[in-house]
């Protein structure tokens, strides 16, 4: 199920303070609900390397997503963002910027 590995999505919140208006303080209010259960966020935050960013799906060629929105009509939640399964650096060999 996507967003039950944490360890293989975190390449942007090394001290568990850096998730968009959230802090290891007040982590029970996160709008991402899963990081609301603490063993989920420790081990959020203890799989973080920079080098996660190519498990995750990006916004553009150069933003890999740190979280994704979903609204099933109970208005706007965070979920983890869906996994990468395309080789990145083949992508950016197929692709060019205009």
């Amino acid at each position: 199920m996507v967003g039950e590995l944490p360890e293989l999505r975190n390449w942007l919140d090394y001290d568990g303070n850096q998730t968009p208006g959230y802090t290891n303080d007040d982590y029970k209010n996160c709008g991402y609900k899963k990081l609301r259960d603490i063993e989920y966020r420790n081990r959020f935050i203890k799989g973080y390397n920079p080098d996660n960013k190519w498990n995750v799906d990006w916004e553009n060629y150069e933003t890999p997503m740190k979280f994704a929105t979903r609204n099933w009509g109970d208005g706007d939640f965070l979920v983890a963002p869906s996994p990468n399964l395309a080789n990145h650096t083949r992508t950016q060999m197929t692709f060019y910027k205009i």
